[in-house]
């Protein structure tokens, strides 16, 4: 098991929240609801970590701490099943904040890249083989490249398995 979000926000005391990047392998999204929940663990009990749980899921939330990020209020989240166990993961989390830090920018979809880079590096294989999405994926960046590169036929052959393939791999 591993995450299926991550969010990267931050909390602004006069706004609220606001997400700068997310990249979800689900089609729920992080609501505002969980978001107000965690300004106020973060900002009203002063929580560096804070969890919430609702539905079948379970939300992580933990303040990134970087004095080179001119941001102060960022926030880094991850959605998770409901057994998932924290513990197991805290390693993952810090692997994840360390990579942002490293490579913060201001660029949306740039950050929604380091994002989605980062949950597909926690997952392994066979958990990324049974993700369509990210499967589609890979197949678009490398046909984009093909093309880039004047690579017609070939790209077109990928495209041709990029439309069946990835639903096989997953069942």
């Amino acid at each position: 098991m591993s995450p299926i979000a991550i969010f990267l926000y931050e909390i602004d005391e006069s706004f609220g929240p606001n997400i700068i990047a997310d990249f979800y392998l689900s089609k729920k999204v992080i609501s505002q609801e969980i978001l107000k929940k965690f300004i106020d663990k973060h900002v009203n009990k002063e929580l560096t970590d804070a969890v919430i749980k609702k539905e079948q899921f379970k939300y992580y939330s933990s303040k990134i701490n970087s004095s080179s990020l001119e941001k102060e209020n960022l926030y880094l989240g991850f959605m998770l099943h409901e057994d998932e166990d924290l513990v197991s993961l805290k390693s993952i989390f810090e692997r994840a904040e360390n990579k942002i830090i490293n490579n913060f920018s201001e660029n949306k979809s740039e950050m929604k890249n380091l994002l989605k880079e980062s949950l597909s590096s926690i997952m392994s294989l066979m958990e990324k083989l049974k993700e369509p999405k990210i499967i589609v994926e890979t197949i678009n960046e490398k046909t984009k490249k093909m093309l880039d590169e004047g690579k017609l036929q070939e790209a077109r052959e990928l495209i041709e398995l990029g439309q069946t393939i990835p639903s096989k791999l997953a069942s």
